[in-house]
């Protein structure tokens, strides 16, 4: 929990819930809610679109896409995301394609089972990325333009 931000009931949440909204869209504070009458360290921040975009921004891709001369195949990898995260083809087209997809299909995967994933500290450290991508889901071009492709 953040130093000396005071964590906001959910019951004030729910009475104030305009005026928190406002505070974090126009004020750009950050609001921690919580439960307090358990006494619970467990919070949940709500900060401006445009704040989580711009932290968002800082997870950066590094695309690796070569011609393999052995197999004959384009190939692209997104090292953050692991080796699943990749893809190949007979032309750099297909294989931005099939990474772009594969891309698409593991962020689908980790949201669906996030409980999962939050719990494998590997797995944890690559929500950001996650993050950033699931934003974009819907938009292939989008999710490329973000890999970097």
């Amino acid at each position: 929990m953040a130093e000396g931000c005071a964590v906001i009931g959910l019951r004030e949440a729910r009475q104030n819930f305009a005026e928190i909204v406002e505070r974090a869209l126009y004020g750009f504070e950050e609001i921690l809610m919580g439960n307090v009458k358990r006494g619970g360290d467990a919070t949940v921040s709500l900060i401006a679109t445009e704040v989580l975009d711009e932290l968002l921004s800082r997870y950066t891709f590094t695309p690796s896409v070569q011609f393999d001369e052995v197999t004959g195949q384009w190939e692209v990898v997104i090292p953050e995301l692991g080796a699943s995260a990749s893809g190949c083809g007979a032309t750099k087209e297909e294989a931005i394609e099939m990474a772009v997809d594969n891309v698409l299909a593991l962020t689908e995967d980790y949201f669906e089972d996030i409980e999962l994933f939050m719990r494998i500290p590997e797995y944890r450290k690559k929500y950001g990325y996650y993050l950033r991508l699931k934003r974009r889901l819907d938009d292939a071009a989008a999710v490329r333009a973000v890999l970097g492709l």
